[in-house]
């Protein structure tokens, strides 16, 4: 199973995100220490991947965050987990298909009932962890004509409160970027609540708006909000 090493870093400019080669977490972490320390200047050259500007900085490591596929097996057993933070975004008023009064077993139901999709490949889902704690997931829905196999949604982006505000997004959707790529994916497709956190991190992450549909979806509370929809071109 591939893994994507995210790490996080705090500096004496604003705070950057880089992304590791795919490695295991713990070769990833030791070759980030050697590298950088809280009391050195190092250069990201050749070593990681810069996603916002930035050269050079002393930096401290503070997070770690690692990115998986989960096939059918893998998923199956971290249904409790990917349950938890679904029910979790839902409880904070998060448009993500579902009303007030979803429970953790609605969460738990509606994975299961991804399962068949993931044996056949034709839904993939990643999930971030940190310090072991699955904490988001994102899925690509791959189109299912014969004339679209060259594109496919992203859907279901989610992360749990506790985790706000640390990259984990940025590193779930890279990841699928990567997956899409891997796939033959060419294009891809999302929507967003008009005016969310993820809607400006879409745009961050170099998707393109291309309109916006009043009233076209309910929050938990039931009340209706604008969708935004975007592409990106691999």
């Amino acid at each position: 199973m591939q893994t994507s090493v995210w790490l996080r870093w705090s500096a004496m400019h604003p705070c950057v995100d880089v992304l590791l080669p795919r490695t295991s977490t713990n070769e990833a972490a030791a070759a980030a220490r050697a590298r950088t320390s809280a009391t050195s200047t190092a250069s990201a050259a050749g070593f990681m991947r810069w996603t916002s500007a930035g050269a050079a900085a002393c930096f401290s490591l503070v997070v770690v965050i690692t990115v998986r596929r989960l096939d059918a097996d893998a998923a199956r057993a971290a249904l409790p987990e990917l349950a938890a933070v679904l029910h979790d975004c839902v409880e904070a008023g998060e448009s993500v298909s579902f009303l007030a009064g979803f429970t953790l077993e609605d969460a738990r139901s509606f994975y299961e009932s991804l399962l068949p999709e993931l044996e056949r490949g034709t839904r993939v889902l990643v999930a971030a962890f940190e310090d072991g704690e699955l904490v988001g997931s994102a899925q690509l829905v791959h189109a299912w004509p014969p004339n679209s196999q060259h594109r496919a949604e992203v859907v279901k982006l989610v992360v749990h409160r506790s985790a706000r505000g640390r990259g984990v997004g940025h590193a779930l959707m890279e990841r699928l970027e990567e997956e899409a790529r891997a796939d033959g994916k060419t294009l891809l497709v999302l929507d967003a609540v008009s005016g969310g956190l993820a809607d400006a991190l879409y745009e961050r992450l170099g998707w393109t708006r291309f309109g916006i549909v009043p009233g076209y979806a309910l929050d938990p509370s039931g009340v209706p909000r604008d969708a935004a929809f975007f592409y990106k071109r691999l």
